[in-house]
């Protein structure tokens, strides 16, 4: 072999054997490379125990703090604080008397209180509530919507009165401290909304002194589920109304109207009560029904006095109930009741609309123990108190067919014909009727 070619082919392998290294090299990361790699996955690594650790820290402390809280707001002492605390605040806000005996929170979703008392600035009693609990959704509150999912209340009063001289009605002022304050901009005010309402032994008196009026309701039993509503917005949808064994008494007597240097005062800062209220459904059940006319007087020789009613038994089923703008409308399913001077309403059913200024009635079906009316009636008047005056200040417009009706009945809701003697000789007698009639 001759020397060149040995010189050759040590040449070429020794550029192979270099090419080879540079592969490797290139193959290969650096030492100081690799030990700052695994110095990054370690600083991350202890990053992220960091951040879990404190994350199960905090959420670990908040669970105990929350756990500490609510077992401290059980002790009675921790209890009496919050109950005086809160009466301070809502008497400092509302500038009147606010009184509470006992607060029990739950869970922060559940409250109840002991003989909460409010009152007026007439110095009387506004609300009273021997027992009262409550259910809260506290994930509205963030919305601006404090709804409350359940309300009990038992052995309670609300008093809702005018006095002699006054314009307002004391709950008014009350009404306004929740409205919203006029703003450029508008936005939406904070909402109060209940769905469901139980009502235990509670009692509702209206006492009007201004128009003479006086109302005293009373629910032993009551139960109220409601969809939409916002009470200090004065609206209320209601799925269902169902009451049972109440009471309503109803007492009109001799006012005092204001005089004209208060009527001439702006209502600019009034709280005005124009409720928006309806239901689907209203079921009273046993309900008792008083009415005392004192302006007009009992005539106790009339078989039936709509100055001085009293009805017993008394049953009434509604569908489709509407009040907007002090105008009710509402589909009468059922009624029947019995007066306490023999008169007996065995059945009534119909579509009914009552205004200040006229009522309607139409669809009805009047079933007494010896007549049977129906079709359609129209009421025309200025006022509710013409009422008072039916024969000379309500206009009438009927259109009857297919009836029959007693003498005795007309005699019964016409005090006037109990004077002439053809009825009187003719009270058990009926007579066919289908026709138009137009007058007073």
């Amino acid at each position: 072999m001759h020397f060149s070619t040995v010189l050759a082919f040590l040449s070429k392998k020794q550029e192979v054997t270099e090419s080879q290294e540079q592969h490797i090299n290139q193959q290969a990361p650096p030492k100081n490379s690799h030990k700052k790699s695994k110095l990054r996955q370690s600083l991350f690594g202890k990053i992220i125990r960091f951040l879990w650790f404190s994350i199960r820290s905090i959420t670990s402390a908040a669970i105990i703090l929350f756990f500490l809280l609510w077992i401290s707001l059980k002790f009675p002492l921790v209890q009496n604080w919050l109950a005086q605390r809160t009466t301070e605040y809502l008497s400092n806000e509302l500038g009147t008397v606010v009184r509470v005996e006992k607060v029990d929170i739950q869970l922060f979703n559940k409250a109840s209180m002991k003989n909460f008392y409010m009152e007026d600035y007439n110095k009387d009693t506004l609300i009273f509530a021997a027992d009262a609990s409550g259910q809260f959704d506290v994930s509205q509150i963030l919305k601006g919507k404090f709804l409350v999912t359940a309300v009990d209340l038992k052995d309670g009063i609300l008093k809702y009165q005018r006095l002699k001289g006054q314009r307002e009605y004391n709950i008014t002022t009350i009404l306004r401290y929740f409205q919203p304050k006029k703003k450029k901009k508008k936005k939406a005010g904070f909402q109060l909304a209940i769905k469901h309402i139980r009502f235990e032994n509670v009692a509702f008196d209206l006492r009007d002194e201004v128009v003479g009026t006086e109302i005293k309701a009373f629910a032993p039993n009551a139960v109220l589920h409601s969809n939409k509503s916002n009470i200090l917005a004065q609206m209320a949808e209601i799925d269902s109304l169902y009451a049972k064994n109440c009471t309503v008494k109803i007492r009109i007597f001799q006012g005092f109207p204001l005089p004209d240097s208060l009527k001439k005062i702006p209502n600019a800062n009034l709280a005005k009560l124009n409720w928006l209220i309806k239901a689907d459904k209203v079921n009273f059940e046993n309900l008792e029904f008083d009415l005392q006319n004192e302006k007009r007087g009992q005539r106790i020789e009339l078989p039936l006095d709509i100055n001085d009613l009293q009805l017993k038994k008394t049953n009434l089923k509604v569908d489709k109930l509407e009040l907007k703008d002090y105008v009710l409308t509402a589909s009468i399913r059922q009624f029947n009741a019995k007066e306490k001077r023999g008169f007996e309403i065995k059945s009534f059913f119909g579509d009914i609309k009552v205004a200040s200024n006229g009522s309607d009635l139409r669809n009805f079906e009047l079933q007494t123990n010896s007549s049977v009316l129906g079709n359609h009636v129209e009421l025309i008047y200025d006022k509710y108190s013409d009422f008072l005056d039916f024969a000379h200040k309500v206009k009438i417009i009927a259109g009857i067919n297919n009836s029959q009706i007693s003498f005795g009945d007309m005699m019964a809701f016409a005090a006037p014909l109990n004077k002439i003697p053809f009825f009187v000789s003719n009270r058990d007698k009926t007579l066919l009727v289908d026709a138009y009639f137009e007058g007073k």
